[in-house]
């Protein structure tokens, strides 16, 4: 049986006896097959195989995991990414160049401990690389946090200055609601992504490159996309487009706020 197989056959069984609304079903297939079009299922089987053993450390995964239904399924986070609207393609999509990325949190005093068990799964390699992270941290109760909740956590976290100058009033009332959840500000990524999806007709995958090119000021790669803002909502558009571009670097994961809210950050 290939790797792809036995992470379906995973995920059936954790799935058994639980009755899955449409949404979750459509969620859970739309994932695995971004795995199975990556052929990274064997390295999800990893993160499971793995987590089975450092849950024993009260080891979390935390961060843009939280944005994935399929992880929340092998419970590998304990965020249901539907209650939060969370993308997955925030955190893994067809066009990543990488490997699913693997954040880890544990108690100070078994760090040493769970880089040892980390070990029996993974090589030096990957445990040093970019798709690989270990915090230590104080680990609280998992539990559904508001929106404000998250929202205040942001302001406190990142700093309410970051955002303070916004407006997000642009004469296009769908942006203007996607943006009151934050006081008409433009704070979560995943914002943009919903914003491209319902005023573009644009894809999440797609929103994920434009993203990064927005936020690493690619003007190159940004000319297209202002194009493509002003065709479809005009001179309006060119002003949500210059807007977003100027604030996109300020922008955060609402998936890695809502792992602050459980954790407090010591590394």
């Amino acid at each position: 049986m290939d790797d792809f197989m036995k992470l379906r056959r995973l995920t059936e069984e954790k799935v058994q006896g639980i009755v899955l609304t449409a949404q979750q079903k459509q969620r859970l297939e739309e994932e695995l097959s971004v795995v199975k079009q990556t052929d990274t299922a064997g390295i999800f089987l990893q993160y499971a195989d793995a987590m089975s053993v450092l849950k024993g450390y009260g080891a979390v995964c935390n961060g843009i995991m939280h944005c994935s239904y399929l992880c929340y399924i092998l419970g590998l986070t304990k965020v249901n990414p539907l209650d939060y609207k969370l993308p997955f393609e925030r955190y893994y999509n067809s066009e990543r160049n990488a490997l699913p990325y693997f954040p880890l949190v544990v108690k100070k005093e078994d760090k040493e401990a769970v880089l040892s068990a980390l070990r029996e799964h993974f090589d030096e390699e990957f445990l040093q690389s970019y798709a690989f992270s270990l915090d230590v941290a104080k680990i609280g109760e998992y539990r559904l946090f508001t929106e404000a909740e998250i929202y205040q956590k942001t302001l406190r976290h990142f700093g309410a200055h970051n955002f303070e100058d916004d407006e997000g009033h642009f004469g296009i009332k769908a942006a203007e609601a996607i943006f009151a959840e934050t006081d008409g500000k433009f704070v979560y990524q995943e914002q943009f992504y919903t914003l491209c999806n319902r005023l573009l007709d644009v894809d999440n995958t797609t929103a994920d490159l434009w993203r990064k090119s927005m936020s690493k000021r690619r003007k190159s790669e940004c000319a297209p996309i202002r194009e493509r803002f002003e065709n479809v909502l005009g001179k309006a558009g060119v002003q949500l487009f210059d807007y977003l571009y100027d604030r996109t670097i300020y922008a955060v994961c609402k998936g890695y706020v809502i792992g602050l809210l459980f954790l407090e950050i010591t590394r």
